[in-house]
């Protein structure tokens, strides 16, 4: 054989086999950064998860909050000459509904409340039995005025109003 030949054909042995584990490492190396790809895309969405976790946890914390917040009583004082009728009575005081048009002289009614189209019902927790005479002889087309002093807003039942100032009739109650 011709060393020539000889030389040239090893040459080209040795070029495939260093193509054949040349390509097996480019193989390996592609499944490898792959398999990182796939690993860091998980861990991205593992880390994504806990996040909106955390938000949903704080969001939930906040409407808590609010709720606790919303549901506290406030106690308003001021002056009123308001026009109601007779609904029913408890024991704890007389339900009445106020004139939409008086409604707006209540302390601190928000103004959806005012515009609702209904008229507002709120408890009278201390009437006199003068005043309660005149409410339960009273209706809708011939209401009677009542003059109260105190105005709460109570979680969960009807506003209360008081003959009295807040800090005097809602303190009795508490």
């Amino acid at each position: 054989m011709n060393r020539k030949l000889v030389s040239e054909f090893a040459i080209g042995v040795v070029l495939l086999v260093a193509l054949i584990v040349g390509g097996i490492f480019l193989i390996n190396n592609a499944k490898e950064i792959a398999a990182l790809d796939a690993a860091e895309k998980q861990n991205q969405m593992m880390k994504n998860n806990i996040v909106a976790m955390k938000n949903a946890r704080e969001t939930k914390q906040q409407n808590v909050e609010k709720e606790n917040t919303a549901c506290s009583p406030h106690y308003y004082e001021g002056e009123a000459g308001i026009d109601g009728w007779f609904v029913s009575e408890g024991e704890d005081g007389i339900i009445i509904a106020i004139k939409k048009s008086d409604v707006s002289k209540l302390p601190a009614v928000d103004a959806k409340v005012a515009n609702n189209a209904e008229n507002l019902t709120v408890k009278l927790i201390d009437p006199t039995d003068e005043i309660k005479s005149q409410i339960k002889a009273s209706s809708e087309k011939s209401p009677t005025t009542v003059k109260i002093k105190g105005y709460a807003e109570v979680c969960e039942q009807p506003p209360l109003v008081s003959l009295e100032p807040a800090t005097v009739a809602f303190k009795k109650r508490s």
